[in-house]
């Protein structure tokens, strides 16, 4: 493991950002599904606001088209890298908002660091999801196996052996397949 890279500092908003798009079938479920929170701007600012602090009325409409098109070259990005070869596509698109998302940081008695001024909500979410990516160690993200699933995950395991983003389904139902029986409801 590179210094300066804990296994701790999983990217939880940068993969869910970036999972977002990403049809599902949760266990017990008859149908693949998806529930893009950015599909409009209600979704949008529900997504955010239970994620960063934000204020309601900050998310414009345009915000909303900048953050689907970061939102998809993040999760090619991510998904290249998990598979080796990294798009430039998609870095070009990610770097011209990371450009835009510099931020001024501010450091408490607690040593707490906090982002003082960041610009807009566009800005504010390239940035958390910056930080989370310096914080973690890139060569534990990882794309589910489970050829129908394909949600991207960081393997918090400490010989980084995980296979699928979760046990209950993708767990059960690639050994099921496997051994040519049917998955637990």
């Amino acid at each position: 493991m590179r210094p300066g890279r804990p296994i701790g500092g999983t990217p939880a908003l940068t993969l869910a950002i970036a999972n977002s798009a990403v049809p599902r079938k949760p266990a017990g479920a008859r149908e693949t599904s998806i529930d893009d929170p950015f599909r409009d701007r209600p979704s949008l600012v529900r997504f955010v606001t239970n994620r960063l602090p934000t204020e309601r009325d900050a998310i414009s409409q345009n915000d909303l088209a900048r953050l689907t098109r970061w939102r998809d070259a993040l999760f090619e990005l991510l998904t290249g890298y998990a598979g080796g070869k990294v798009s430039p596509t998609a870095l070009a698109i990610i770097n011209k908002e990371v450009q835009r998302a510099a931020s001024i940081r501010h450091i408490s008695a607690d040593l707490a660091v906090e982002v003082v001024a960041c610009g807009g909500l566009v800005e504010q979410v390239v940035a958390a999801c910056l930080d989370e990516l310096a914080a973690c160690d890139p060569t534990r993200l990882k794309r589910c196996l489970r050829p129908e699933c394909g949600l991207l995950f960081y393997d918090t395991t400490r010989n980084r052996s995980a296979r699928w983003h979760a046990e209950n389904p993708c767990g059960w139902r690639s050994r099921g397949d496997r051994r040519g029986q049917l998955q637990p409801p």
